[in-house]
């Protein structure tokens, strides 16, 4: 009689814990691997009531979800019952009106803590219930995101620490028995995630991306930290447990990687998209003998397009193709490539030089004239090199879409 005793009071324990779990299953930097996201699929279902999460860069490097917009992407997420975004660095590389889209068709929630973009309304937080507890959810982007305040005009950032010490009080006033910062920052990142958690004392656990390096779990300044990882690869399931009182006791994690067995569902969305883009991709916009006349004549494209003095153009040289069709460019040219406009000092056009020059799949169109100097360039371009952001106006006249055409037809507007 004791024996059973005891183990019925076992089970009551065991039940009293799992009762006081709530569970977060953790994917980021997709890249648009539907078939991947597939074959997680199973098993991120058999957490039905976890708070299912994607820490960005859910689409770019994928010509099929890039030419439709990133919906299959949106709509796999629906499937599985996602409930909240962390967009990355790569998802703003996308118009405005397909971030309203996303945030249209996503069921659940786009959080954006440090970074505002005018025409797009994003909270910084949300509060989650799951039996009895209350978890308040920080979404931070890419920390690399202040490189585009400078220069895109409709973006706003704030330091990451400052917007995430911002929301504390929220969450604390709100009755949160747990905090969870959810970012698209590698927590390998160890000066900003460091300062992060040593600044917020308050962050119970925290979940990043960004890096592709996979992290089961390491405790960083008392607080676990974990990466899932990238393509797929695997998704990380954090756990929360409470007492009875709903304090929190402590999180734990496991990798959880995909299994022999496809979502249907998100196959099919994969081939629908697959099969939309494969005659569109196929199509022939122009023939070069060889990589460096293609360059050459791309930066002064672009160099014309813009109304600039000098242009540089970057390119992967080592996926050129002589035949250069759709999806051989979006090889080429993997984001979005807006053309940034900067005027500088005909001594910094010269830094500029030294920088690149020389490089394989980096050319120069142009020559500097007057005191000061109108270059263009993309936007992606711009990024890597830091402190020109501020000084730079980007036009709305050069995209890859733009160069299709104007590859296409060899005309400049």
């Amino acid at each position: 009689m004791i024996r059973y005793i005891l183990l019925f009071m076992s089970l009551c324990c065991l039940l009293r814990l799992e009762s006081n779990e709530v569970v977060f299953i953790v994917t980021g930097d997709l890249h648009g691997r539907l078939a991947d996201l597939a074959a997680l699929a199973p098993v991120i279902s058999k957490y039905p009531r976890a708070v299912k999460v994607d820490l960005g860069d859910m689409v770019q490097g994928n010509y099929a979800m890039v030419r439709a917009d990133g919906l299959p992407v949106i709509r796999a997420f629906n499937i599985l019952g996602y409930d909240l975004l962390i967009p990355g660095n790569h998802d703003l590389e996308f118009s405005l009106p397909v971030l309203q889209m996303w945030q249209r068709e996503f069921r659940g929630e786009i959080l954006a803590a440090q970074w505002q973009l005018a025409g797009i309304d994003l909270p910084g937080y949300k509060v989650i219930e799951r039996d009895g507890c209350r978890i308040g959810v920080i979404g931070l982007g890419d920390v690399g995101l202040k490189k585009l305040a400078g220069y895109w005009k409709e973006l706003t950032y704030t330091d990451v620490v400052s917007a995430v010490r911002l929301i504390v009080p929220e969450l604390q006033k709100a009755g949160c028995d747990a905090i969870v910062l959810l970012c698209h920052i590698s927590v390998s990142n160890y000066l900003t995630i460091n300062r992060l958690l040593y600044e917020v004392p308050e962050i119970d656990a925290i979940a990043g991306a960004h890096s592709h390096r996979e992290e089961p779990g390491r405790v960083i300044n008392g607080v676990l930290a974990v990466q899932p990882g990238a393509y797929g690869q695997s998704a990380v399931k954090l756990t929360l447990v409470f007492d009875e009182k709903r304090k929190f006791l402590y999180a734990s994690s496991q990798l959880l990687r995909p299994g022999k067995n496809k979502d249907d569902r998100i196959m099919n969305l994969m081939r629908e998209a697959e099969r939309a883009a494969r005659k569109e991709g196929g199509e022939l916009l122009a023939v070069f003998p060889d990589r460096q006349q293609f360059g050459e004549a791309a930066a002064e494209m672009i160099r014309r397009a813009a109304g600039a003095d000098m242009a540089v153009f970057s390119f992967n040289a080592g996926r050129f193709s002589r035949d250069i069709t759709r999806k051989k460019l979006f090889e080429m040219l993997p984001y979005g490539n807006r053309i940034a406009v900067i005027s500088m000092s005909p001594d910094d056009v010269v830094l500029l030089q030294e920088k690149f020059s020389g490089r394989p799949g980096y050319f120069f169109s142009g020559r500097p004239t007057g005191k000061m100097v109108k270059v263009a360039m993309s936007d992606f371009l711009l990024t890597r090199i830091p402190g020109l952001g501020k000084n730079a106006v980007v036009l709305p006249v050069f995209e890859r879409l733009e160069l299709e055409r104007v590859l296409k037809t060899g005309k400049i507007r």
